[in-house]
């Protein structure tokens, strides 16, 4: 029989082994569910619908499935020339004889509306290229064989040296063998103003953003067993516990380079990813932790659900993000905007008042918030009112961010010219120019949002065409914060919930809950029994 020493405190007779015994169960009780209610906010997180990475440049995506352009320069000024690389594949049964790759364009064209630019993405309008920037040959090719072509036209070439004015001008790329048409790509090319005798306009403001969150998450086997073998870490270890996959790890050494290169990038990171590197990026500002889908809670509307899955409010709100980053940068005293990132779901005037009650004075609207039919665009910040107070709300341009995260503008759109990233870039510069044309002496601000797997070589064609335009003035998010509102309302999207998306949800609360559930029955079962058998030794 062992012989125990009892203490006497406060009229209470503590037994110290089985005292221990508990501590230490308590301790690995309290570190098991931590690390599960970690998981669950990253689990609950899912990528917004248009949200999907980007190929390289280098790549020949089909687009009608005999040309393909591979590179050409968006950004034309008067030292650059124009270079552009595709490829021809014979898509036909029979072999193609040796045939011609020709560029033209109209060096004299204005696009004058938003029809008129996107009629000639689709292969629609009818605009004369009359305009011969170089021709290449083309080889025979047989039944699925491809040939890589190039143009290279330098910057006194006639065609490119007797444009006159800045801005998006079409181009066409034809490929013809024994003198018959056999495939069109219809895209731009976007003059600046440099070398031209003409007046100049005030830039649009832009701001481009760029999420900052782990694609994939695991566990630290090597934590996780201590924590079993020793009944619990301390709580620096417990926030490695979860921790990025290997290939987050490649992924974000070649976004931090990126980001090195272009400090105007707005970097807005997932505080959670940030504790769990080794030594956190630099960022401009961070998402709410594990970027909880604040859309789908609201919509949802059912806070029990998410506290049987072990996630309170507490755990995403705005103070906690900032608490999570001092910690991930070791000082108490860092400084930080929070910015609520929006999930899945619409920003509704429910999703936007908790928000506001979870301490986010302004959100990131990636998509479905910005008027689809406006006239011109418009800056893109609207202060909400709410019951919880005033929220601002800075949306992204749509068409821009829908090239920024891979869409093509329309399908026919796809089919032509913006099935491959370099296509995407020429209508996105263009776009970005028309814009400024639109009201050029009207003072706007834009957002434009990349997703959070968008490749870093994507990325860095995007920032590198828009830091040459002279038409845009880059920005940070806290200047497109501090400009004036395009409205100040409290009329928003309707509160109505996307079913499926609301399925989702509820069935990965259930199943967050029912694990939660096994969690908490193991552990306490394993502490009663050393409880127990504390007491018999």
């Amino acid at each position: 029989m062992v012989v125990r020493k009892e203490t006497q405190q406060t009229g209470v007779i503590v037994n110290q082994s089985a005292q221990r015994h508990v501590s230490r169960g308590l301790r690995a009780l309290s570190s098991i569910l931590a690390m599960v209610l970690t998981m669950a906010l990253m689990l609950l997180y899912a990528p917004t619908p248009s949200a999907r990475a980007m190929e390289s440049t280098t790549s020949a995506e089909s687009t009608d499935g005999m040309l393909s352009i591979n590179s050409s320069t968006a950004v034309l000024t008067d030292t650059s020339g124009y270079h552009l690389n595709a490829t021809v594949t014979n898509t036909t049964g029979q072999e193609i004889p040796a045939g011609t790759l020709t560029l033209a364009m109209n060096a004299f064209y204005t696009f004058v509306s938003r029809n008129d630019i996107q009629d000639w993405s689709e292969g629609n309008g009818r605009i004369p290229t009359p305009q011969s920037v170089g021709q290449a040959d083309v080889p025979a090719l047989q039944p699925g064989a491809s040939a890589n072509v190039s143009i290279d036209a330098d910057a006194h070439q006639e065609s490119l040296a007797a444009i006159n004015s800045w801005g998006p001008k079409p181009v066409l790329l034809s490929y013809s063998a024994n003198g018959t048409p056999l495939a069109q790509s219809h895209t731009f090319v976007t003059r600046t103003g440099a070398g031209l005798h003409t007046p100049s306009t005030p830039a649009l403001h832009i701001t481009v953003a760029q999420p900052l969150a782990a694609n994939g998450w695991t566990t630290d086997s090597k934590l996780l067993g201590q924590l079993v073998d020793e009944g619990g870490i301390s709580s620096s270890k417990l926030a490695k516990i979860a921790m990025p996959s290997k290939d987050d790890d490649a992924r974000l050494k070649s976004l931090q380079q990126t980001f090195a290169k272009h400090d105007m990038l707005q970097v807005v990171g997932d505080p959670t990813y940030l504790q769990a590197m080794a030594m956190p990026t630099r960022v401009d500002g961070i998402t709410q932790p594990a970027l909880f889908d604040i859309t789908a809670y609201s919509a949802m509307n059912n806070a029990p659900a998410y506290s049987a899955a072990g996630i309170n409010d507490r755990q995403w709100s705005a103070a906690k993000a900032r608490k999570t980053y001092q910690s991930a940068l070791g000082d108490s005293n860092a400084d930080i905007t929070a910015y609520a990132w929006q999930g899945n779901g619409n920003w509704t005037l429910q999703a936007l008042t908790k928000a506001r009650q979870q301490g986010y004075g302004t959100v990131i609207a990636t998509h479905d918030f910005e008027e689809d039919d406006a006239a011109t665009v418009r800056t893109g910040k609207t202060v909400v009112s709410t019951d919880a107070g005033d929220i601002t709300v800075l949306s992204a341009q749509n068409v821009l961010s829908g090239l920024a995260q891979g869409k093509a503008t329309s399908d026919d759109a796809n089919a032509d010219s913006e099935g491959t990233t370099a296509g995407r870039l020429a209508r996105f510069v263009a776009q970005s120019a028309f814009y400024q044309m639109e009201q050029p002496y009207t003072s706007r601000y834009l957002l434009m949002t990349f997703s959070r797997t968008t490749e870093a070589s994507w990325i860095d064609q995007v920032m590198s065409a828009f830091e040459q335009a002279s038409w845009l003035n880059l920005t940070d998010l806290k200047t497109m914060a501090k400009a004036d509102p395009y409205n100040v309302s409290d009329s928003v999207n309707p509160d109505k919930a996307d079913d499926a998306n609301t399925a989702n949800t509820r069935s990965a609360l259930r199943q967050l809950a029912d694990s939660r559930h096994d969690i908490m029955r193991m552990a306490t079962s394993i502490l009663r029994n050393e409880i127990d058998s504390d007491e018999v030794s």
